[in-house]
């Protein structure tokens, strides 16, 4: 059977085609029943060894592309922060830092973006209490220590 370009009827390519699986059906759940699953092209082995790793690939890809903003800011901030700066410029550069984490997260509109702050000033604040903390502990364990003399010969 040749398949005619003009020919507009597809419904008789299809029952040619299916038409000795059909032959012995004469209720149309039968037919349907009768008829093979559609082959579904699959990778193999290939697939499910490289599919994985295609979606961490993905995953990391968008990772970096999200928080590129943030690094660079950062690391403009961190690159400044030891040269002589005056203070306007010191503030100009960490806006900048702050100004790539607010795009790496999305651009947060205004009531987000205040409380990010909030909690990221507590979250520092909260470090830098520990950080006070143990040095104070460090200090009075120091000084309730006797003094230690060198041995004389």
């Amino acid at each position: 059977m040749s398949i005619d370009p003009n020919n507009t009827n597809d419904d008789e390519i299809l029952v040619a085609k299916f038409n000795a699986q059909l032959a012995e059906t004469t209720d149309a759940e039968q037919a349907i029943e009768a008829m093979t699953a559609p082959r579904v092209p699959s990778g193999g082995r290939t697939e499910d060894w490289v599919k994985p790793g295609l979606e961490t690939a993905a995953t990391v890809r968008d990772t970096i592309r999200r928080w590129t903003p943030a690094a660079a800011g950062t690391g403009i901030f961190l690159a400044l922060l030891f040269a002589p700066l005056t203070g306007p410029l010191t503030v100009y550069t960490l806006g900048w830092a702050l100004f790539g984490f607010w795009i790496s997260l999305g651009r947060p509109g205004i009531r987000d973006t205040a409380a990010l702050g909030a909690r990221a000033a507590v979250t520092v604040w909260g470090w830098l209490a520990a950080a006070y903390h143990a040095a104070a502990h460090l200090l009075r364990r120091r000084e309730s220590e006797p003094a230690q003399r060198p041995a004389t010969a």
